[in-house]
């Protein structure tokens, strides 16, 4: 017995669904001869008569309801598979860290996504490099000068951090000059525990007298929010803040900054450069990390 071909089964469903060779004829785009041969074709592989004709209509036999039953349900799965299948090039999952996704990538995707309407991101958190081995996850963005094993790396953008608070807190402490700073309360973020000394040594101040952190986070914007509300002063990269400054939710208090070169990136296995959205997305994405005045348009 040889196996019949996909679209014979497809036909022979319809068909008994409907009752009618052009009904299944009409949802397949096909003619009615088309059909009649794809049935004839599934019936002789099988050996088996599916159908009684009777004038214009059609009724599945014993054997062709039995059939039906039970090659319905695979058929639908083999659709379904083939549809996912299709599906998933046009798919990316990526990894973010929650304060750039906040404040730097989602404000931008309106864009991705007016010129990619096909295309869907999936967005996970994580703050640490992983192994992308499965894990499902296609790219990542990654921070800091940690190597990251297994990934390609493509640079996005370096950072800025300045020293900021709210400006009753600018206020309440009489802050005019950055030796101000060692003696109030100020705020840490765990992932950085010498940003502060970092910050008071550039500065030629003596950083190993300044009282320690107040607080201590694990992400810039919960940083940020507790400046916002006056438990400290912290550093943070200009480019997270700037709703909050803008809103005088927060203040630069001195506009020396901290910069650290290349601390932005994309992440990804150098197996998956290929796949077709992450070469989108990586596309757009450099062009939108790029400097203002330099960007390309994105090719497909």
């Amino acid at each position: 017995m040889s196996l019949p071909t996909l679209p014979g089964l497809h036909a022979v469903v319809l068909a008994a669904e409907h009752g009618s060779v052009s009904a299944a004829a009409q949802k397949l785009g096909l003619t009615q001869s088309a059909v009649s041969r794809q049935i004839a074709q599934v019936e002789a592989a099988l050996g088996v008569t599916l159908f009684d004709r009777v004038r214009q209509r059609i009724a599945p036999t014993e054997a062709g309801r039995r059939f039906v039953a039970e090659a319905t349900p695979l058929l639908n799965d083999l659709i379904r598979a083939c549809r996912t299948a299709g599906e998933a090039g046009q798919n990316l999952t990526l990894a973010v860290l929650p304060s750039f996704a906040t404040r730097w990538l989602v404000p931008r995707l309106p864009d991705f996504q007016a010129r990619y309407p096909k295309l869907r991101l999936d967005l996970v958190t994580r703050v640490e490099p992983f192994d992308f081995i499965g894990s499902g996850i296609d790219a990542a963005i990654h921070a800091g000068p940690k190597p990251w094993p297994g990934a390609r790396l493509d640079p996005l953008f370096g950072e800025t951090v300045v020293p900021v608070a709210s400006p009753r807190f600018r206020q309440r402490h009489g802050i005019r000059e950055e030796a101000d700073l060692l003696n109030i309360p100020r705020l840490d973020l765990n992932t950085r525990p010498t940003a502060w000394a970092d910050w008071f040594t550039a500065g030629n101040l003596p950083s190993l007298d300044a009282r320690p952190a107040s607080f201590r986070f694990e992400q810039f914007l919960t940083l940020a929010e507790a400046a916002v509300h006056g438990l400290g002063a912290a550093l943070v990269p200009r480019f997270l803040i700037e709703p909050d400054l803008a809103s005088g939710r927060l203040e630069v208090l001195f506009s020396r900054g901290l910069s650290r070169p290349g601390t932005y990136a994309l992440a990804y296995p150098p197996a998956r450069a290929e796949h077709p959205t992450l070469r989108r997305f990586r596309a757009w994405l450099l062009a939108q990390a790029a400097p203002a005045g330099t960007r390309a348009v994105e090719a497909d």
